[in-house]
């Protein structure tokens, strides 16, 4: 792409103004979102709803050592930041390559909608074999991807739900095992069922749906664990009931499936991403049953925290004394 505009940034940016029918406009702040809540609540969704992903998180389980989760997670967030910055080269140079290109249009419709708009850029850039490398890698992605949350959905339904809170830690190892299959195969209907029902939203909104949902449940908990010495056990629980059922709630009952998929004139929910709300929900129902609770595990949580600061702080787990 770089190449194509001669290594020019200001081409980028100034060809695009030229070709876009809001000209200079589609370069200021505001013109996608004009609601500052809006576009406050979808920057929250973004920052936060990463660090919560279950592909993201599965990387500190699947490692053998603190210092190795450590690297492990910088490198992953890191490539993803690289490809959210990577998203503004693409974005405006498809407004210059492929909005002024009648080959992809069709009645003044864009062919395949826009979730294609990537794949026919790379058909500009390289012709039919750079678009068929471009759409494997993308269906490559999306398996790699799937697999992954398959993997850490029925984990969490057999290992965490199961083994751990049922069976006290000591369960059937073949009843586990057939229950993580159980969950595996359960979970791959529901998400082709969701993907039929939402098969013509922009795949950006549906992206952006697992990060809201993140943002409220998973990211709350690991900030909080990792850095508030009286965070208990049923906070964490209380907060991440209360931070999924609001997400998905508001997702629901937003424009984007209120309007766009149950066919409602107007949405009970007036935000696309409720994150800023569903996490701060989350937030506070996590500090107030926090301190509410004064049981026997509470205090074990509170007691462990040094312990567990100390440990992730240094990469490194602090058993004892050791002479230096």
């Amino acid at each position: 792409l770089m190449a194509a505009l001669e290594f020019n940034f200001n081409r980028l940016f100034g060809d695009a103004a030229l070709v876009h029918p809001k000209g200079a406009l589609v370069l200021q702040p505001g013109s996608l979102f004009t609601d500052p809540i809006q576009a406050i609540t979808i920057a929250i969704t973004m920052m936060c709803g990463l660090l919560g992903l279950p592909h993201i998180l599965m990387r500190i389980f699947t490692v053998p050592d603190m210092a190795t989760a450590r690297k492990s997670v910088f490198y992953a967030s890191g490539i993803m930041g690289y490809f959210y910055v990577m998203t503004i080269l693409i974005g405006f140079a498809s407004i210059i390559f492929v909005s002024t290109n009648p080959d992809f249009f069709v009645d003044g419709e864009l062919v395949g909608g826009t979730n294609m708009v990537a794949i026919h850029l790379s058909k500009v850039l390289g012709g039919d074999i750079l678009m068929g490398f471009m759409s494997a890698v993308a269906f490559a992605t999306i398996l790699a991807v799937v697999a992954g949350l398959i993997v850490a959905g029925s984990a969490a339904v057999s290992h965490d739900i199961y083994a751990e809170l049922i069976c006290k830690g000591s369960p059937d190892p073949k009843k586990e095992l057939k229950l993580t299959r159980i969950a595996a195969v359960a979970f791959c209907f529901i998400g082709m069922g969701i993907s039929i029902l939402f098969q013509k939203q922009n795949v950006a909104f549906i992206a952006v749906m697992p990060l809201v949902i993140a943002a409220s449940v998973n990211f709350p908990i690991l900030i909080l664990a990792m850095f508030w010495r009286n965070f208990t056990t049923k906070g964490a629980v209380a907060g991440g009931i209360v931070g999924f059922i609001s997400s998905v709630t508001l997702i629901v009952l937003g424009p984007k499936v209120w309007i766009s998929i149950v066919g409602a004139e107007s949405a009970i929910f007036p935000y696309d991403y409720p994150a800023l709300f569903t996490m701060t929900a989350a937030f506070i129902t996590m500090y107030l049953v926090s301190m509410l609770d004064h049981s026997d595990g509470a205090k074990e949580d509170r007691t462990k925290f040094d312990k567990q600061l100390i440990a992730s702080e240094l990469a490194t787990d602090v058993s004892g004394s050791v002479g230096h």
